[in-house]
């Protein structure tokens, strides 16, 4: 797993750099995101069944949107699919190279925020906000 958080933390902050000109910082571990939050679960089979959750405050989010040109104030669904786009370039440029085993699912709405989101969290700052990044095991359904 550690590998695992490493090879994402190390992907998110490129996509930032890359795609958005800003850097992400990581912070301290007693920092709590309860902002308006959007956020993505996203299933994957990597050493076993994970969900990979990503959380971005909603003035981020609006921030990213506009430096990508879409229009300001629109929500509801294009939100949760810009977050899932993300996911899936973080998500697949961290994976990149490993076995064939591993599996990305598509990105869901993440059902509720809950602390269980941030039991195993980075949470990240830049000049555009905040973002939080969670990874655990996968409940058995």
């Amino acid at each position: 797993m550690e590998k695992l958080d490493h090879d994402i933390e190390r992907s998110a902050r490129k996509v930032f750099k890359l795609f958005f000109g800003s850097r992400l910082y990581l912070k301290k571990k007693g920092d709590i995101i309860t902002d308006d939050l959007v956020g993505v679960d996203m299933r994957m089979s990597y050493h076993g069944d994970k969900i990979i959750s990503f959380f971005m405050e909603r003035r981020m989010l609006e921030s990213l949107k506009e430096y990508m040109g879409a229009a300001s104030g629109e929500r509801g669904e294009i939100d949760y699919d810009f977050m899932g786009e993300m996911a899936n370039i973080i998500a697949g440029n961290a994976l990149t190279g490993c076995d064939e085993t591993t599996c990305i699912h598509p990105p869901e709405r993440a059902k509720a925020v809950n602390k269980n989101h941030f039991a195993n969290k980075r949470v990240f700052s830049s000049r555009l906000g905040r973002f939080c990044i969670s990874i655990g095991e996968a409940a058995i359904q």
